[in-house]
């Protein structure tokens, strides 16, 4: 489950359009956050969200969205198909 995650509006209490910045494996939220700040004065009545992926890596102030066994196109792929639900349920609230 994502528990930890920044938010950034560019505009009014009830935004048209929402961002979800995610990081990759070994970072974490706090790294995109310029993002955010950057796209907010491109972007108007814009709602940015950027998550912690739900699992942290041990002596890490990282996150990972998944485990990276190998970097072929399948087993990314497997995992990625893994954390779409977890991301869906985050967005929907």
């Amino acid at each position: 489950m994502i528990q930890d995650f920044y938010t950034l509006s560019s505009g009014q209490k009830d935004p048209k359009n929402l961002v979800v910045i995610l990081h990759g494996y070994g970072s974490n939220n706090k790294n995109l956050l310029f993002m955010a700040q950057y796209w907010k004065t491109k972007l108007e009545d814009t709602l940015f969200i950027i998550p912690n992926a739900p699992t942290s890596l041990p002596h890490s102030d990282g996150y990972q969205w998944f485990e990276i066994g190998d970097l072929s196109a399948p087993y990314l792929q497997k995992g990625a198909q893994e954390t779409g639900p977890t991301l869906k349920k985050f967005i929907q609230g």
